[in-house]
């Protein structure tokens, strides 16, 4: 078994696109009208613009699940997450370095696990 890509839902495309790729360093790799398909390496995101506040998670909200994203920048993450719109929980310690929960600027969560460098 394997994952495909990863759909989410956003009120503001270009913000949401934006978002991603100077964070991440997502790039735009397809677009539409109504959504924007972003890659790096093997991930793969697609952004759809919500058509409504039910299909627009609410802003903060937690969901019920997360997607762990990797990085072993952690620091420097953490501050471009904030620099751009997100927000992050005070970060965590564990066996393998830290993580903390954050969400997007559309209140999308994910988890930032700290992964030791290359």
């Amino acid at each position: 078994m394997r994952f495909g890509q990863i759909n989410l839902y956003v009120a503001d495309l270009d913000a949401a696109t934006t978002f991603y790729t100077t964070v991440f360093g997502f790039e735009v790799i397809d677009q539409g009208a109504s959504y924007r398909t972003l890659r790096r390496s093997r991930a793969e995101v697609t952004l759809f613009r919500a058509h409504g506040a039910e299909a627009a998670p609410a802003r903060g909200a937690m969901p019920g699940m997360t997607a762990d994203i990797l990085v072993s920048d952690f620091d420097a993450t953490v501050n471009r997450i904030r620099k751009a719109g997100g927000t992050v929980a005070e970060p965590q310690a564990w066996s393998g370095g830290r993580f903390a929960l954050f969400a997007d600027p559309d209140g999308i969560s994910w988890e930032l696990i700290e992964e030791p460098g290359d």
